[in-house]
C-alpha cells in the first residue's frame, strides 16, 4: 500500500546497513503548558532481511517522516504516493458515479 511506502516510525531517520538512529517528538503537550519531549533512539537490526514494508520504500539512508516523504513525493519516478492517492481517488469517483446512476 502507498501509506506502507511513508516511514511513520520517527521524524527523521539515518539507516546504514543494520543500524538505524532515528529522532522523534514525543509527548507534545496540547494543553499548553510547554512540556515536549525530544527522544532520540538507536536499533541495531539482529535480522539480515527487512521486512515487506521496509523493502517497499524508496532505498536511502534518509528515512522517517522527512525522509521517506520527500522520497516519495519529490524524488521517485513512475510510482508514486501522488499516483497512488489519484487512484484511489478515481475508484472512489467510480463507485459514487455507480451508485447515483442507478437511483437517477
Amino acid at each position: 500500500r502507498w501509506k506502507d511506502r511513508l516511514d511513520r516510525d520517527a521524524v527523521v531517520a539515518y539507516e546504514w546497513s543494520r543500524n538505524r538512529l532515528s529522532m522523534d517528538v514525543d509527548g507534545v503537550n496540547m494543553s499548553g503548558d510547554g512540556e515536549y519531549g525530544v527522544y532520540v533512539e538507536y536499533k541495531l537490526r539482529l535480522q539480515p532481511e527487512k521486512r515487506k514494508k521496509e523493502r517497499c520504500r524508496y532505498k536511502s539512508a534518509w528515512q522517517g517522516m522527512v525522509g521517506t516523504g520527500y522520497h516519495e513525493f519529490f524524488v521517485r519516478e513512475g510510482d508514486t504516493v501522488w499516483q497512488g492517492i489519484k487512484e484511489d481517488v478515481k475508484g472512489i469517483q467510480k463507485k459514487v458515479t455507480n451508485v447515483t446512476d442507478r437511483f437517477f
